[in-house]
């Protein structure tokens, strides 16, 4: 494949991706939806883009195993940031119990 070839395709690909991602801010724009569907809208999106840029760049791709386990990983962190302050805010997470309301609490009441 010539050099004009693969930067016709990337410039496309760009394209591509700058459309996707306006078409995402303009649905959470002037739909008003809440910030959980646009978060998930978001989220969708991302994965979307992720699944584009991979499958343009799978021919350079020897190590697919590898990549595969980065996305995973890196998919797992994103979802237990997303989780981390739902679990602090119903009291999973050891230590974070509010004891300012207890009696005896720290401020001697």
């Amino acid at each position: 494949m010539s050099v004009n070839t693969m930067v016709g395709i990337y410039i496309r690909l760009f394209g591509l991706l700058s459309v996707v991602t306006l078409a995402g801010i303009a649905a959470v724009y002037f739909f008003h939806i809440p910030v959980w569907v646009a978060v998930a809208v978001g989220l969708v999106l991302i994965a979307v883009k992720g699944a584009i840029v991979v499958d343009s760049f799978k021919q350079f791709m020897v190590g697919r195993n590898i990549i595969v386990m980065i996305f995973a990983l890196t998919g797992i962190l994103v979802l237990g940031l997303v989780l981390l302050p739902l679990l602090n805010r119903s009291d999973l997470l050891v230590g974070t119990r509010d004891i300012s309301k207890e009696e005896g609490g720290p401020h001697g009441d």
